[in-house]
């Protein structure tokens, strides 16, 4: 669950994050979990919760700064209030409240949310070792405010500092550094996504030498001037599999409405549904595990 990146500790993916928080609902906020990565068309909740009174809560996590959480809960907010899932749980009468929880802001994040028409909390966290040795889960607001926090057990960092993480998440891990850097620092002003800075992208290509050799096309929900579907070309190493590649896109590009590869289209939902399931995944080479260690 936790590792130490220069010299503090943090999750060591957004996945570990969002274990933590789902059991931690009550504690954190008084609330009871009611789905985790819940669909709504392509776009995809990480956790939908109720107090005692059915009231919905709607939580956006990430472990890293990321400029589009603020669109990412108006277009939950839109689709829950048009489709109403888990109705027979939750009061859509009453209010709904999105919260987002992340390490830090962007500018950009508090420029969207000063202007947004709905209220949006902003909780940032962080994992402070105590004088006593004991590791605690803080949440403040952006006040610096204290709002909660949760005694993380010994147990579990005993667990991180074994190293004992499945070969799974690992991989996992490993996979979306890889898209990256193909998809995120390669083509982000093609997919509507900010540029990343010079240094970035010069870390990143001296680390990542080989070009792509398997090809997707990323619909993204907008058009040419002439009418037609606007598609982004992507190459990626071909052990990507279409598993590894729709996950990644269907959360780090808000445009994606869905991909193509060898005359085959899904939609960006499609990760979440049986019929991808039956796609044949293949693992990322060493080579490409290599480069990311090298990270």
């Amino acid at each position: 669950m936790l590792h130490r990146r220069k010299k503090k500790l943090c999750f060591k993916s957004e996945r570990d994050l969002e274990d933590f928080v789902w059991v931690h609902l009550n504690d954190l906020f008084a609330l009871k979990g009611l789905k985790r990565q819940h669909m709504l068309k392509q776009d995809v909740c990480d956790i939908l919760a109720i107090d005692e009174i059915g009231a919905l809560t709607v939580l956006e996590l990430k472990n890293t700064a990321d400029r589009y959480i603020v669109q990412q809960l108006t277009r939950y907010y839109d689709r829950l209030i048009a489709e109403k899932p888990l109705a027979a749980e939750i009061d859509y009468n009453l209010p709904i409240r999105l919260i987002a929880i992340a390490p830090a802001y962007h500018e950009h994040n508090l420029i969207d949310q000063k202007y947004s028409a709905l209220e949006i909390e902003f909780l940032t966290y962080e994992i402070s070792e105590l004088e006593d040795k004991s590791i605690c889960f803080i949440l403040s607001d952006l006040k610096k405010a204290r709002y909660a926090q949760v005694l993380i057990s010994s147990s579990q960092e005993h667990k991180e500092d074994s190293g004992e993480r499945s070969e799974k998440e690992l991989k996992q891990e490993k996979i979306d550094r890889i898209l990256h850097h193909y998809v995120r620092v390669r083509c982000a002003h093609k997919l509507g996504l900010p540029d990343v800075s010079p240094e970035e992208l010069a870390a990143s290509k001296a680390k990542f030498t080989a070009k792509g050799s398997k090809f997707f096309k990323i619909r993204l929900n907008e058009y040419t001037p002439s009418g037609s579907p606007k598609f982004v070309s992507v190459r990626v190493p071909s052990t990507i599999g279409v598993y590894a590649f729709m996950r990644w896109v269907g959360k780090n590009v808000p445009k994606a409405v869905a991909i193509k590869l060898s005359g085959h289209t899904w939609d960006v939902g499609a990760y979440c549904r049986e019929e991808l399931n039956q796609v044949d995944e293949e693992e990322p080479n060493q080579a490409d595990f290599e480069a990311v260690d090298a990270l």
